[in-house]
Protein backbone atom coordinates (compact mmCIF):
# COMPACT_ATOMS: atom_id res chain seq x y z
CA UNK A 1 0.00 0.00 0.00
CA UNK A 2 3.28 2.48 0.39
CA UNK A 3 4.13 4.36 -2.36
CA UNK A 4 7.23 6.89 -2.30
CA UNK A 5 8.09 8.23 0.94
CA UNK A 6 4.71 7.40 2.19
CA UNK A 7 5.03 4.11 4.83
CA UNK A 8 2.38 1.47 4.47
CA UNK A 9 0.59 3.16 8.12
CA UNK A 10 0.60 6.57 6.68
CA UNK A 11 -1.15 5.23 3.62
CA UNK A 12 -3.92 3.37 6.23
CA UNK A 13 -4.14 5.91 8.25
CA UNK A 14 -5.15 8.23 5.18
CA UNK A 15 -7.66 5.52 3.88
CA UNK A 16 -9.06 5.27 7.09
CA UNK A 17 -9.72 8.92 7.33
CA UNK A 18 -11.18 9.06 3.68
CA UNK A 19 -13.42 6.78 4.48
CA UNK A 20 -14.40 8.37 7.89
CA UNK A 21 -15.32 11.77 6.08
CA UNK A 22 -17.73 13.43 7.81
CA UNK A 23 -21.79 12.89 6.47
CA UNK A 24 -20.73 9.18 4.89
CA UNK A 25 -22.64 6.21 6.59
CA UNK A 26 -19.99 3.18 6.61
CA UNK A 27 -18.14 0.82 8.66
CA UNK A 28 -14.42 0.48 9.05
CA UNK A 29 -12.93 -2.49 10.43
CA UNK A 30 -9.07 -1.84 11.27
CA UNK A 31 -6.75 -4.56 12.03
CA UNK A 32 -3.38 -4.85 13.30
CA UNK A 33 -1.18 -6.69 15.94
CA UNK A 34 -0.72 -5.18 19.19
CA UNK A 35 1.69 -2.20 19.30
CA UNK A 36 1.17 -1.48 15.21
CA UNK A 37 -0.91 2.23 16.13
CA UNK A 38 -4.72 0.91 15.82
CA UNK A 39 -5.61 3.16 19.16
CA UNK A 40 -3.65 6.22 17.96
CA UNK A 41 -5.96 5.99 14.38
CA UNK A 42 -8.86 5.38 15.57
CA UNK A 43 -7.84 8.74 18.36
CA UNK A 44 -7.56 10.50 15.00
CA UNK A 45 -10.68 9.78 13.58
CA UNK A 46 -12.47 10.21 16.79
CA UNK A 47 -10.78 14.04 16.75
CA UNK A 48 -11.74 14.57 12.83
CA UNK A 49 -15.41 13.64 13.43
CA UNK A 50 -15.62 15.68 16.91
CA UNK A 51 -15.24 19.09 14.78
CA UNK A 52 -18.69 18.33 12.36
CA UNK A 53 -20.94 15.53 15.06
CA UNK A 54 -21.44 13.51 18.19
CA UNK A 55 -18.68 11.02 18.58
CA UNK A 56 -19.03 8.53 21.53
CA UNK A 57 -15.84 5.68 21.65
CA UNK A 58 -14.95 2.68 24.03
CA UNK A 59 -12.40 0.26 24.78
CA UNK A 60 -13.86 -3.36 25.04
CA UNK A 61 -13.27 -5.16 28.49
CA UNK A 62 -14.66 -8.51 30.27
CA UNK A 63 -16.05 -9.96 27.03
CA UNK A 64 -18.39 -12.33 29.34
CA UNK A 65 -20.19 -9.19 30.79
CA UNK A 66 -23.31 -8.81 28.48
CA UNK A 67 -23.51 -5.11 26.75
CA UNK A 68 -20.28 -4.35 28.80
CA UNK A 69 -18.61 -2.32 25.78
CA UNK A 70 -22.10 -1.00 25.09
CA UNK A 71 -22.32 0.53 28.60
CA UNK A 72 -18.90 2.18 28.37
CA UNK A 73 -19.85 3.21 25.30
CA UNK A 74 -23.00 5.05 26.02
CA UNK A 75 -21.97 6.20 29.50
CA UNK A 76 -19.39 8.71 28.30
CA UNK A 77 -22.42 10.46 25.87
CA UNK A 78 -23.96 13.78 27.23
CA UNK A 79 -27.24 12.53 25.44
CA UNK A 80 -29.76 11.32 28.47
CA UNK A 81 -31.59 9.23 25.79
CA UNK A 82 -28.33 6.95 24.85
CA UNK A 83 -27.03 6.97 28.87
CA UNK A 84 -30.92 5.29 29.17
CA UNK A 85 -31.01 3.17 26.73
CA UNK A 86 -29.44 -0.04 29.24
CA UNK A 87 -31.09 0.99 32.04
CA UNK A 88 -34.22 -2.24 31.69
CA UNK A 89 -33.22 -6.04 31.92
CA UNK A 90 -34.16 -8.83 29.68
CA UNK A 91 -33.86 -6.74 26.63
CA UNK A 92 -32.05 -8.18 23.16
CA UNK A 93 -29.46 -7.51 21.15
CA UNK A 94 -31.88 -6.90 18.63
CA UNK A 95 -34.27 -4.71 20.50
CA UNK A 96 -30.98 -2.91 21.79
CA UNK A 97 -29.66 -2.10 18.68
CA UNK A 98 -32.88 -0.83 17.62
CA UNK A 99 -33.26 1.43 20.13
CA UNK A 100 -29.73 2.80 19.83
CA UNK A 101 -30.13 2.97 15.57
CA UNK A 102 -33.37 5.31 16.53
CA UNK A 103 -31.25 7.61 19.02
CA UNK A 104 -28.17 7.76 16.37
CA UNK A 105 -30.79 8.56 13.52
CA UNK A 106 -32.04 11.37 15.87
CA UNK A 107 -28.71 12.59 16.46
CA UNK A 108 -27.85 12.27 13.12
CA UNK A 109 -30.30 14.98 11.96
CA UNK A 110 -28.00 17.45 13.78
CA UNK A 111 -24.49 16.77 12.47
CA UNK A 112 -22.71 13.27 11.74
CA UNK A 113 -22.79 10.29 14.26
CA UNK A 114 -19.38 8.17 14.85
CA UNK A 115 -18.65 5.19 16.76
CA UNK A 116 -15.26 4.49 17.72
CA UNK A 117 -14.44 1.08 19.70
CA UNK A 118 -10.93 -0.38 20.24
CA UNK A 119 -10.21 -3.71 21.39
CA UNK A 120 -13.02 -5.76 19.88
CA UNK A 121 -11.08 -8.88 20.08
CA UNK A 122 -12.05 -8.41 23.77
CA UNK A 123 -15.68 -7.45 23.43
CA UNK A 124 -18.99 -8.83 24.50
CA UNK A 125 -20.98 -10.29 21.26
CA UNK A 126 -24.23 -8.77 22.58
CA UNK A 127 -22.98 -5.25 22.13
CA UNK A 128 -21.28 -6.04 18.84
CA UNK A 129 -24.59 -7.61 17.59
CA UNK A 130 -26.44 -4.61 18.81
CA UNK A 131 -24.26 -2.45 16.69
CA UNK A 132 -24.23 -5.07 14.13
CA UNK A 133 -28.37 -4.09 13.96
CA UNK A 134 -27.10 -0.32 13.74
CA UNK A 135 -24.93 -1.05 10.60
CA UNK A 136 -27.76 -2.89 8.92
CA UNK A 137 -30.50 -0.38 9.37
CA UNK A 138 -29.24 3.48 10.09
CA UNK A 139 -28.55 4.32 6.32
CA UNK A 140 -29.08 6.83 5.41
CA UNK A 141 -28.44 8.72 8.33
CA UNK A 142 -24.67 9.56 8.66
CA UNK A 143 -23.73 7.14 11.20
CA UNK A 144 -19.99 5.77 10.71
CA UNK A 145 -18.76 2.56 13.25
CA UNK A 146 -15.37 2.35 13.11
CA UNK A 147 -13.58 -0.76 15.41
CA UNK A 148 -10.23 -1.77 15.81
CA UNK A 149 -8.83 -5.39 16.87
CA UNK A 150 -5.78 -8.05 17.02
CA UNK A 151 -5.34 -10.41 14.24
CA UNK A 152 -5.91 -12.64 16.68
CA UNK A 153 -9.40 -14.61 16.93
CA UNK A 154 -12.65 -13.59 15.03
CA UNK A 155 -14.60 -12.23 17.13
CA UNK A 156 -15.56 -9.08 14.73
CA UNK A 157 -17.27 -11.05 12.63
CA UNK A 158 -20.03 -10.67 14.88
CA UNK A 159 -20.32 -7.07 14.38
CA UNK A 160 -19.44 -7.86 10.54
CA UNK A 161 -20.31 -11.19 9.39
CA UNK A 162 -19.59 -12.65 5.79
CA UNK A 163 -22.84 -10.76 4.40
CA UNK A 164 -22.29 -7.30 6.18
CA UNK A 165 -18.43 -7.47 4.90
CA UNK A 166 -19.04 -7.62 1.25
CA UNK A 167 -21.43 -4.45 1.63
CA UNK A 168 -19.65 -1.16 -0.73
CA UNK A 169 -19.94 0.47 2.58
CA UNK A 170 -17.11 -1.72 4.97
CA UNK A 171 -13.86 -1.17 4.57
CA UNK A 172 -11.55 -3.37 5.79
CA UNK A 173 -7.52 -1.98 6.40
CA UNK A 174 -4.77 -3.98 7.52
CA UNK A 175 -1.70 -2.58 10.01
CA UNK A 176 1.52 -3.51 9.05
CA UNK A 177 4.81 -4.29 10.54
CA UNK A 178 7.27 -1.66 9.58
CA UNK A 179 9.33 -2.58 6.30
CA UNK A 180 13.06 -2.05 6.85
CA UNK A 181 13.31 0.48 4.18
CA UNK A 182 10.36 2.47 6.60
CA UNK A 183 12.13 2.01 9.75
CA UNK A 184 15.45 3.13 8.37
CA UNK A 185 13.34 6.43 7.46
CA UNK A 186 11.80 6.27 11.27
CA UNK A 187 15.36 5.94 12.69
CA UNK A 188 16.79 8.81 10.40
CA UNK A 189 14.01 11.25 11.31
CA UNK A 190 15.21 10.71 14.87
CA UNK A 191 18.63 11.09 14.55
CA UNK A 192 17.69 14.45 12.68
CA UNK A 193 16.16 15.68 15.74
CA UNK A 194 18.28 13.96 18.53
CA UNK A 195 21.90 13.66 16.92
CA UNK A 196 22.56 10.02 18.82
CA UNK A 197 21.84 7.75 16.09
CA UNK A 198 25.31 5.78 14.92
CA UNK A 199 25.58 4.53 11.30
CA UNK A 200 23.83 1.27 10.56
CA UNK A 201 21.94 1.66 13.65
CA UNK A 202 18.88 1.60 11.79
CA UNK A 203 19.60 -2.20 10.58
CA UNK A 204 19.81 -3.44 14.31
CA UNK A 205 17.28 -1.22 15.52
CA UNK A 206 15.16 -3.30 13.08
CA UNK A 207 16.19 -6.80 13.71
CA UNK A 208 15.58 -6.34 17.46
CA UNK A 209 12.02 -4.30 17.13
CA UNK A 210 11.14 -6.38 14.21
CA UNK A 211 9.33 -3.67 12.32
CA UNK A 212 6.64 -2.92 15.49
CA UNK A 213 6.60 0.74 16.04
CA UNK A 214 6.23 0.35 19.79
CA UNK A 215 9.25 -1.80 20.35
CA UNK A 216 11.25 0.67 17.92
CA UNK A 217 10.75 3.79 20.29
CA UNK A 218 11.30 2.05 22.80
CA UNK A 219 14.67 0.97 21.86
CA UNK A 220 14.89 4.63 20.64
CA UNK A 221 13.99 6.02 24.11
CA UNK A 222 16.47 4.00 25.81
CA UNK A 223 19.38 3.12 24.56
CA UNK A 224 19.55 3.99 20.62
CA UNK A 225 23.33 4.05 20.67
CA UNK A 226 24.14 0.70 22.06
CA UNK A 227 21.47 -1.28 20.98
CA UNK A 228 21.33 -3.21 24.43
CA UNK A 229 18.35 -2.75 26.37
CA UNK A 230 18.08 -2.85 29.83
CA UNK A 231 16.47 -5.52 32.39
CA UNK A 232 12.95 -4.02 32.90
CA UNK A 233 13.93 -1.17 30.79
CA UNK A 234 11.06 0.60 27.96
CA UNK A 235 12.31 -2.30 25.54
CA UNK A 236 11.65 -5.53 28.20
CA UNK A 237 7.87 -3.48 29.21
CA UNK A 238 7.15 -3.20 25.33
CA UNK A 239 7.78 -6.73 25.04
CA UNK A 240 5.17 -7.87 27.93
CA UNK A 241 2.85 -5.49 26.90
CA UNK A 242 2.65 -6.83 23.49
CA UNK A 243 2.65 -10.40 24.92
CA UNK A 244 -0.31 -9.61 26.74
CA UNK A 245 -2.43 -7.98 24.62
CA UNK A 246 -1.42 -11.07 21.78
CA UNK A 247 -3.63 -13.76 23.19
CA UNK A 248 -3.31 -16.44 25.93
CA UNK A 249 -1.97 -18.72 23.45
CA UNK A 250 0.63 -16.27 21.54
CA UNK A 251 1.88 -15.62 25.13
CA UNK A 252 1.93 -19.32 26.49
CA UNK A 253 3.87 -20.11 22.90
CA UNK A 254 6.18 -17.12 23.46
CA UNK A 255 7.57 -18.29 26.96
CA UNK A 256 7.77 -21.86 26.14
CA UNK A 257 9.88 -20.52 23.15
CA UNK A 258 12.21 -18.67 25.13
CA UNK A 259 13.09 -21.61 27.30
CA UNK A 260 13.40 -24.06 24.81
CA UNK A 261 16.70 -21.88 24.10
CA UNK A 262 18.89 -22.96 21.47
CA UNK A 263 16.80 -25.79 20.48
CA UNK A 264 15.50 -25.12 16.81
CA UNK A 265 11.69 -24.16 16.32
CA UNK A 266 9.73 -27.49 16.31
CA UNK A 267 6.00 -27.24 15.70
CA UNK A 268 5.47 -30.84 16.99
CA UNK A 269 7.21 -30.17 19.82
CA UNK A 270 5.19 -27.24 20.64
CA UNK A 271 1.96 -28.69 19.93
CA UNK A 272 2.77 -31.27 23.11
CA UNK A 273 3.82 -28.14 25.52
CA UNK A 274 0.98 -26.00 24.85
CA UNK A 275 -2.95 -26.93 25.59
CA UNK A 276 -5.17 -27.27 22.46
CA UNK A 277 -2.40 -28.62 20.62
CA UNK A 278 -0.93 -27.85 16.77
CA UNK A 279 -4.61 -25.55 15.76
CA UNK A 280 -3.71 -23.50 18.77
CA UNK A 281 0.22 -23.37 18.40
CA UNK A 282 -0.52 -22.15 14.44
CA UNK A 283 -2.39 -19.63 15.57
CA UNK A 284 -0.34 -18.51 18.07
CA UNK A 285 2.87 -18.47 16.03
CA UNK A 286 1.19 -16.34 13.52
CA UNK A 287 -0.43 -14.16 16.15
CA UNK A 288 4.05 -13.58 17.40
CA UNK A 289 4.68 -13.19 13.49
CA UNK A 290 2.17 -10.25 13.10
CA UNK A 291 3.43 -8.10 16.13
CA UNK A 292 7.24 -8.73 15.43
CA UNK A 293 8.45 -10.98 18.02
CA UNK A 294 8.90 -14.32 16.23
CA UNK A 295 11.92 -13.35 14.32
CA UNK A 296 13.73 -12.31 17.37
CA UNK A 297 12.74 -15.09 19.90
CA UNK A 298 13.91 -17.27 16.44
CA UNK A 299 17.40 -15.55 16.17
CA UNK A 300 17.78 -15.68 19.92
CA UNK A 301 17.99 -12.53 20.56
CA UNK A 302 18.70 -11.97 24.12
CA UNK A 303 16.65 -9.02 24.48
CA UNK A 304 13.80 -10.29 23.28
CA UNK A 305 14.47 -13.59 25.47
CA UNK A 306 14.79 -11.40 28.03
CA UNK A 307 11.42 -9.73 27.91
CA UNK A 308 9.46 -12.28 27.31
CA UNK A 309 11.13 -14.36 30.67
CA UNK A 310 10.35 -11.14 32.53
CA UNK A 311 6.56 -11.69 31.42
CA UNK A 312 6.94 -15.30 32.94
CA UNK A 313 5.76 -15.57 36.58
CA UNK A 314 8.70 -17.38 38.92
CA UNK A 315 6.38 -19.94 39.85
CA UNK A 316 5.11 -20.84 36.14
CA UNK A 317 8.84 -20.38 34.65
CA UNK A 318 10.32 -23.10 36.94
CA UNK A 319 7.28 -25.70 35.96
CA UNK A 320 7.71 -24.73 32.24
CA UNK A 321 11.17 -25.47 32.52
CA UNK A 322 10.77 -28.35 33.72
CA UNK A 323 8.32 -29.75 31.32
CA UNK A 324 9.99 -28.49 28.60
CA UNK A 325 13.21 -30.71 30.03
CA UNK A 326 10.95 -33.59 30.35
CA UNK A 327 9.32 -33.01 26.18
CA UNK A 328 12.82 -32.53 25.21
CA UNK A 329 13.96 -36.02 26.94
CA UNK A 330 11.19 -37.58 25.33
CA UNK A 331 12.07 -36.35 22.16
CA UNK A 332 15.45 -38.05 22.44
CA UNK A 333 16.55 -34.09 21.79
CA UNK A 334 20.70 -34.09 23.14
CA UNK A 335 21.67 -34.01 26.60
CA UNK A 336 23.33 -30.77 26.06
CA UNK A 337 19.67 -29.14 24.94
CA UNK A 338 17.63 -31.11 27.98
CA UNK A 339 20.05 -30.00 30.16
CA UNK A 340 19.47 -26.37 28.62
CA UNK A 341 16.56 -25.19 31.36
CA UNK A 342 17.57 -27.16 33.85
CA UNK A 343 20.74 -25.28 34.46
CA UNK A 344 18.71 -22.02 33.69
CA UNK A 345 16.47 -23.18 36.44
CA UNK A 346 19.20 -23.64 38.98
CA UNK A 347 21.12 -20.40 37.80
CA UNK A 348 17.56 -18.57 39.08
CA UNK A 349 17.87 -20.14 42.42
CA UNK A 350 14.73 -22.36 42.17
CA UNK A 351 14.33 -25.32 43.21
CA UNK A 352 11.93 -28.58 41.25
CA UNK A 353 9.63 -29.90 43.70
CA UNK A 354 11.39 -33.26 45.30
CA UNK A 355 9.32 -35.44 42.73
CA UNK A 356 10.45 -38.46 41.63
CA UNK A 357 10.39 -38.14 37.55
CA UNK A 358 11.75 -34.83 37.99
CA UNK A 359 14.84 -36.88 40.15
CA UNK A 360 15.29 -39.02 37.51
CA UNK A 361 15.38 -36.76 34.71
CA UNK A 362 18.31 -34.16 36.31
CA UNK A 363 19.91 -37.69 37.19
CA UNK A 364 19.98 -39.35 33.65
CA UNK A 365 20.95 -35.92 31.86
CA UNK A 366 23.67 -35.41 34.21
CA UNK A 367 24.89 -39.02 33.44
CA UNK A 368 24.33 -38.50 29.42
CA UNK A 369 26.62 -34.92 29.86
CA UNK A 370 29.11 -36.82 31.50
CA UNK A 371 28.87 -39.80 28.54
CA UNK A 372 29.18 -36.66 25.82
CA UNK A 373 31.96 -35.11 28.15
CA UNK A 374 34.22 -38.23 27.71
CA UNK A 375 32.93 -38.85 24.21
CA UNK A 376 34.68 -34.66 23.44
CA UNK A 377 37.40 -35.61 25.43
CA UNK A 378 38.69 -38.52 23.44
CA UNK A 379 38.07 -36.11 20.31
CA UNK A 380 40.90 -33.71 22.01
CA UNK A 381 38.00 -31.26 22.55
CA UNK A 382 39.30 -30.62 26.16
CA UNK A 383 37.61 -27.11 26.83
CA UNK A 384 33.56 -28.41 25.77
CA UNK A 385 34.18 -31.71 27.88
CA UNK A 386 35.11 -29.10 30.84
CA UNK A 387 31.97 -26.97 30.34
CA UNK A 388 29.64 -30.39 30.18
CA UNK A 389 31.55 -32.05 32.75
CA UNK A 390 30.57 -28.40 34.87
CA UNK A 391 27.28 -28.88 33.93
CA UNK A 392 26.40 -32.19 35.00
CA UNK A 393 28.17 -31.91 38.07
CA UNK A 394 25.54 -29.05 38.25
CA UNK A 395 22.70 -31.39 38.26
CA UNK A 396 24.51 -34.26 40.64
CA UNK A 397 24.26 -31.05 43.08
CA UNK A 398 21.06 -30.50 42.36
CA UNK A 399 19.76 -34.43 43.29
CA UNK A 400 21.70 -34.32 46.36
CA UNK A 401 20.31 -31.10 47.67
CA UNK A 402 16.49 -32.94 46.93
CA UNK A 403 17.76 -36.11 48.87
CA UNK A 404 18.99 -34.27 51.78
CA UNK A 405 15.48 -31.76 51.77
CA UNK A 406 13.17 -35.35 51.45
CA UNK A 407 15.67 -36.76 54.21
CA UNK A 408 14.94 -33.98 56.51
Amino acid sequence: MAQGDKTQAAAVQEAVLAACAPGRSVAVLIEGAPGLGKTALLEKVAHQAAVTGTVLTAAAGERQRPFGMLARLLAGSSEPDLSGLLTTDDRSATDIGAALCSQLRDLGRRGSVTVCVDDVHHCDVQSLQALQYVLRTAQPAPVTVVAATATFGDRWRALLPADTLRSPQVHRMRLALLAPAETERFVTAHATATGRIPPRAAARLHRLSGGNPLLLQALLAEDALTCHPVPEGPFVQGVARLLRHSGPAARATAHTLAVLGGHPLDPPLLAELIDGGAPVVVGALDALRSCGLLDGLGRREPAVLAGVLADCEAPELTRLRLRVAHALHTAKAPATAVAAPLLALIADGARPAADAADQALLVQTARDLAAAAATLRTQGRTDQADSLERAARQLHVQVDDLESSEAL
